[in-house]
């Protein structure tokens, strides 16, 4: 009884003192953007004109669960011109977020309404992480993206390690 009594202090007062210990690390992992798709137009190739309104349609993979098909548009306007020039693709942007779900398990059409000037596919995207901690702070990190564009294999995987975006340019 005594024992079984001690080993309960014991542990009590060992997951104080860790709480009390975590409490005080600030845990700044920003990890929002690990597995994020960073897409920027060529501006050589491209006009702000020719870019006027973009859509990016998510199509799911696997349609036995019926998720539905989204569609995001962006449109350029004069408070902000550039604002087609670059989309982000997230597990909850600009789509909304579905049955946890990641980016991987949609493909996705990039068009605009000519379907002419910009008319592109992510075929599928290929992304691997790992939670890293020191006790206290645990954060993602991103260890692998593979991003297939129209049939073609690039590797977005940020090589410092830091998670930063790494931007795939669409030209034509």
């Amino acid at each position: 009884m005594v024992r079984s009594l001690f080993a309960y202090c014991f542990l009590l007062s060992l997951t104080l003192l860790l709480t009390t210990c975590c409490a005080s690390v600030d845990c700044n992992c920003q990890d929002q953007n690990d597995d994020a798709l960073f897409l920027l137009f060529d501006k050589s190739v491209y006009t702000s004109a020719q870019l006027q309104r973009v859509y990016v349609l998510r199509i799911p993979r696997d349609t036995a669960q019926r998720p539905k098909v989204d569609t995001a548009q962006f449109v350029t306007t004069a408070l902000r011109p550039n604002s087609t020039d670059t989309i982000i693709i997230r597990t909850d942007k600009p789509f909304a977020a579905a049955a946890n779900r990641k980016l991987g398990a949609y493909r996705y059409e990039i068009f605009t309404p000519d379907k002419t000037t910009v008319n592109h596919t992510i075929d599928s995207l290929t992304i691997n992480g790992r939670l890293e901690g020191d006790g206290c702070c645990t954060c993602y990190d991103n260890t692998l993206k593979i991003l297939y564009f129209d049939g073609k294999a690039y590797d977005l995987t940020d090589p410092s390690t830091k998670d930063a975006p790494n931007y795939f340019v669409i030209g034509r």
